[in-house]
């Protein structure tokens, strides 16, 4: 898959966790069914780390197994999810 990008740049923010978070990442609300999938393959190329999700989106479950499809294939190593209820 084609980037336009060569690589997501933006930084990070260090947490009081000492975890760092991107500072850039995919929005995905409206995106729904099929879309998901291909918006996180396109993104994850594009080298894309954070996304951006909510309850309200209603497609959590989608977002869940396009992300596990790269980590069960070994293109992410680990994924940490960081949770805010707002």
């Amino acid at each position: 898959m084609s980037c336009a990008f060569q690589a997501v740049k933006g930084g990070a923010a260090k947490l009081n966790t000492g975890f760092y978070i991107p500072l850039v990442g995919l929005g995905t609300y409206k995106i729904t069914g099929d879309q998901v999938k291909q918006a996180v393959d396109a993104a994850l190329s594009c080298g894309y780390r954070m996304f951006d999700t909510a309850k309200y989106y209603v497609n959590e479950p989608e977002l869940g197994a396009a992300l596990e499809v790269h980590t069960n294939s070994g293109q992410l190593l680990k994924l940490l999810g960081f949770f805010r209820n707002v």
